[in-house]
């Protein structure tokens, strides 16, 4: 649908969009409850006398199907990644990721459909590369075993993240890391041992490393989303200009006579863990995102991610404490996750089925009481015989079912309760 014009010209709005969020004189994201289009649709940004009201109704607003939103997603990077290529952050800092990409000026954040706050692949990418091209510009040339060990460091680096034609220029952050006056030398070195890495003894075309074809790299950086996020998941932060008639050039000289003018933004708030996945490519492999998770560990802890990290925003606690607790969960969880498959694909067992007939009701009852607490104090655990008395219970001879589905203190209705909850079924 186009946008058009409402009666009120006031919003440039599609019809529908605007029946619903137009109220009287109510911008319309008074009427808006989803953090993502306040933050990407419902600015404008000729109002800045409402950016103060604008941010905090997006602060105080709820991220939608949260925990649904960060269970579907550790069930895809349970599936996609192993858990030592899982590295979790801890924000030491506040967080700021695109604060450019809003509709209002430097008031944008990385929130997904839900409203939750992420971090996109190519700022982790960025942040990983960042510490290695610190580490190369930091590894010492004086000696010609020194400068051997750089070039094998810089093939390490490119094989990671790969490159363009732009990689191999003077100006690139390849020749920033191989220090000024020597990268030449170095970055040659390179091309070729690359060039034998991948063609062997095959002649290249040109000169290395011009001649060099773009390379992918052999590890993805995904996105990083919340594995558990503060209590409050956003702040609001301010900055403030002191000088802006001097900024906007109508005075020569920045004196301390001017109005400051403070600026609110969001942020992500300190205390929120991240996972952030990494996967190698098909022509990858384990050394690789090896290298790249310990690149982007010492990128978050000691560099930042996002914005104003020189600021002290957007530090990470990576210890290996915080890598044990949450590694260990989540190898829990994949357990966890398997056995609900496996029991998915359960059926119930006829010969059980024809054993509960024989039955009467005070033995029924007290097999299916057996389950009435949590699992842990079960004294059957046999999957097939718990889904085979649950499915009896259920859907063949349903009269105790049928006596006891109106009481709410029913140890019976209970118990359905927990194996329905165990086996993934409907509970009665």
């Amino acid at each position: 649908m186009s946008a058009q014009r409402t009666s009120d010209s006031r919003w440039l709005l599609p019809s529908d969009t605007a029946s619903v969020l137009v109220k009287g004189n109510d911008p319309p994201f008074h009427q808006c409850t989803s953090r993502s289009l306040l933050l990407e649709r419902f600015a404008d940004p000729r109002k800045r006398d409402q950016r103060k009201e604008y941010l905090k109704r997006i602060f105080d607003a709820k991220p939608c199907l949260a925990e649904e939103r960060r269970n579907a997603w550790l069930g895809f990077i349970n599936t996609a990644c192993k858990p030592c290529d899982l590295l979790f952050g801890r924000l030491r800092s506040r967080l700021m990721v695109n604060m450019a990409g809003g509709v209002m000026e430097n008031a944008g954040l990385c929130l997904d459909r839900f409203g939750l706050p992420y971090i996109p692949g190519s700022a982790v990418k960025g942040c990983a590369r960042r510490a290695a091209i610190h580490a190369l510009r930091h590894t010492p040339v004086e000696q010609e075993e020194q400068k051997a060990h750089k070039v094998d460091r810089l093939v390490e680096i490119a094989l990671v993240f790969g490159w363009t034609d732009g990689d191999w220029s003077d100006s690139s952050d390849f020749a920033y890391g191989c220090q000024d006056g020597k990268s030449a030398a170095i970055l040659e070195k390179a091309a070729e041992k690359l060039w034998q890495r991948i063609y062997g003894d095959r002649q290249p075309k040109g000169k290395l490393p011009q001649a060099l074809p773009n390379f992918a790299g052999s590890v993805h950086f995904l996105p990083a989303h919340p594995y558990r996020l503060a209590e409050r998941d956003l702040e609001l932060d301010v900055v403030t200009c002191h000088h802006p008639e001097y900024y906007q050039g109508k005075k020569k000289t920045a004196f301390d006579c001017e109005y400051p003018i403070p600026v609110l933004f969001l942020t992500v708030a300190p205390g929120s863990i991240f996972v952030f996945p990494l996967q190698a490519a098909r022509h990858g492999g384990e050394e690789w995102t090896a290298k790249a998770q310990a690149w982007l560990k010492r990128g978050l802890e000691t560099m930042g991610i996002g914005a104003k990290t020189g600021a002290g925003y957007g530090w990470c606690d990576c210890s290996e404490q915080v890598q044990k607790k949450h590694q260990e969960e989540i190898v829990q969880q994949r357990e966890e996750h398997e056995r609900a498959q496996k029991r998915a694909s359960l059926e119930p067992d006829p010969e059980r089925l024809n054993s509960f007939k024989s039955l009467k009701e005070d033995n029924l009852r007290g097999k299916i009481n057996d389950f009435k607490d949590e699992e842990v104090y079960w004294t059957n655990q046999d999957d097939t015989y718990q889904l085979s008395l649950f499915h009896y219970l259920t859907k063949i001879d349903t009269q105790i079912y049928e006596k006891e589905r109106h009481n709410p203190k029913s140890k019976v209705l209970r118990a359905l309760k927990n194996l329905a909850k165990k086996f993934g079924k409907t509970p009665p």
